[in-house]
This record gives structure tokens, sequence and C-alpha cells, in this order.
């Protein structure tokens, strides 16, 4: 009977051991690293992250209401206000801020993560068989574009929303002097933007 009863114990020892030991390897699930500015396309609501996902996609016009789902963030929502005027002014597309999330087409959020290398990225939902865009969000990273360790100027930030606004509205990445570069929101909207936001909505 004791040997019996010495088995259990070690038998009840050798599980739990087991359990924590398990637990213990099980690894960690972590965003893969990524660009500075991220296009995540939707198709159908499956997710892809191709380098032509969304290929240009557009809208049926060259309008959009935006909401600002920024809460109480003053800079971020400064800085999407500035982005959304200086798309207007180009005369190109044209921004219209609503105060209703239901009724926008595009959104612009905050996130917070240190662990993907995107100040900001815009994810779209497009119909596959027409390619007009649906719905856009974009994401600002405080992270980064609020944190005194990488020094983002207010005017960096309004160039990487003017940056994000470009994907919600069919703009691909850039290696030239444009918006559209694909890392460090160094430039403002430049001439050739414009010109191929005229070009996707066919205009004069």
């Amino acid at each position: 009977m004791k040997n019996i009863l010495h088995f259990l114990r070690k038998l009840s020892c050798a599980l739990v051991a087991g359990i924590s030991l398990g637990s213990t390897f099980i690894p960690a699930i972590r965003p893969a690293k990524t660009p500075s500015h991220v296009v995540l396309a939707k198709t159908h609501q499956v997710s892809k992250t191709a380098k032509n996902a969304g290929k240009n996609c557009h809208w049926s016009k060259n309008s959009a209401k935006v909401y600002l789902d920024l809460a109480d963030n003053q800079q971020l929502t400064q800085a999407s206000q500035a982005a959304i005027s200086a798309w207007n002014d180009t005369d190109s597309f044209t921004f219209t801020e609503t105060s209703k999330k239901k009724n926008a087409q595009i959104t612009i959020e905050p996130m917070f993560d240190p662990d993907t290398k995107a100040a900001g990225q815009a994810s779209i939902t497009y119909n596959h068989k027409t390619k007009l865009l649906n719905k856009a969000k974009i994401q600002l990273n405080v992270y980064y574009l609020q944190n005194l360790m990488y020094a983002y100027s207010y005017q960096r930030i309004v160039n990487t929303v003017e940056h994000e606004l470009g994907h919600a509205i069919g703009l691909k990445h850039n290696n030239g002097k444009s918006v559209m570069y694909p890392a460090g929101s160094v430039y403002p909207i430049e001439p050739q933007d414009i010109a191929k936001v005229k070009q996707i909505y066919h205009e004069k």
C-alpha cells in the first residue's frame, strides 16, 4: 500500500511539473517586422500583404468622408485635419470630415505598437471584380509619432497622415520625391502625387 501511495505522489508531481514546463515552452507569436509605412489590403475580407495588394483600387469618385477616431489626442487630430486640408488644396481629391463614424468611408485612429517598424498603416477593403474601394482604415502609431526618442516633428506627422491618406485613395509607394516615399515621412504632397491621383480618377 505504501508503495502504491509513493508511486501516486510521484506521478502527481510529474504531471504538475509537466504542465508547468509545457506552458513555459509555448512560443510567443509576435507580429512580423514591417516597413515604415504599410498597406494591408482586403478583398472579400481576406487579408493580403503582398506587394501589389489592392493594386489599381479607387473610389467611385474623387471624394470620401473621413471620421477622426482619435479621442483626445489633440496633436494627431490637428495633424490629420492639416493633412486633409493639404489634399483638398490640390483639387485632385476631396476629403470631408464627418462626425458620425457609420457615415465614414475612411477612419483614422491611433495605435500603439512597438513591435512593428510602421509609423502608420492603411488597410483597405475593396471589391475584387470592380476594384472599387469600400472602406479604408488608417492607423497612426503613437509609439513612433509621439515618442521623443524618435524625434518626429509636427510636419513629419502631417506627412505621415498625408501618406496614409494617399494609400486610402489608391496611391502606391514611390521611391522618388513623393509623399508616398516608403520611409521617413520626409516629403509632403508633391506635384507627381497630384498628377497620379488625377490620372487614377481621370481628371484633367
